[in-house]
């Protein structure tokens, strides 16, 4: 079951059970919310992913999804200016998955 929350153009999802996900591991945490910025181009994915992790609680994981391929420099540049880690990438059929943990 999900709990979607909209944000102006782009939807969060706070996921109550964990769904499986293309690429997650035995050793890959589940995420805990999701934001789809599909269809948005830049700069909308990167800011409304800043946005959504200031809201979020440390340990939260969160996974964006996004098809605009320039989130595959600019997202890496977001994270690394910050405390949150970068989980995973993973690119499928056009879209993009970022697996990201909250640190506060």
């Amino acid at each position: 079951m999900l709990n979607t929350y909209q944000m102006t153009e782009a939807c969060l999802q706070d996921i109550l059970t964990s769904p499986d996900i293309m690429g997650e591991g035995e050793d890959q945490p589940s995420p805990t919310h999701r934001l789809d910025v599909l269809g948005f181009y830049c700069p909308v994915p990167v800011a409304k992913t800043r946005t959504v992790l200031e809201d979020l609680e440390d340990g939260a994981i969160l996974e964006v999804l996004a098809d605009d391929p320039e989130t595959l420099h600019d997202m890496p540049l977001l994270l690394g200016r910050t405390q949150h880690r970068l989980i995973d990438i993973i690119q499928e059929a056009g879209e993009i998955r970022y697996i990201i943990q909250v640190r506060s």
